[in-house]
């Protein structure tokens, strides 16, 4: 009967031996698993804030380069009005030119004999 409670107690041993083993390997996968999922989530939220950043400098860039068009076209039409002006002003000078001319001719042509 001593066997029988040494062998009894042996097995109960080892199966304390083999539940305490497989419990650690369990709480290691599991704490293994929770730093990888930890190391995840990090490398998630620097990936987040570097397309965030990656974002606002696109945004900045894109501001610039509209701001930069609107001066360009703002001062193309500041160009483009002052030469309209400036073709205006030659237009009526040469116009006014073209009418004294005509007026003189007219004139000559009207007090002169010869012509």
């Amino acid at each position: 009967m001593n066997k029988l409670y040494i062998i009894l107690g042996g097995v109960v041993l080892l199966m304390i031996v083999i539940v305490w083993k497989t419990n650690s390997e369990r709480i290691a996968r599991e704490q293994e698993y929770q730093q990888k999922a930890l190391q995840h989530m990090q490398k998630m939220a620097e990936l987040e804030t570097e397309r965030r950043a990656k974002l606002a400098q696109e945004a900045i860039d894109r501001e610039r380069k509209e701001r930069q068009r609107v001066d360009e076209n703002a001062k193309a039409k500041r160009e483009s009005e002052k030469y309209m002006q400036y073709e205006r002003q030659a237009e009526e000078d040469g116009y006014s030119e073209n009418r004294h001319l005509m007026e003189q001719e007219s004139l000559r042509y009207f007090y002169d004999s010869d012509y």
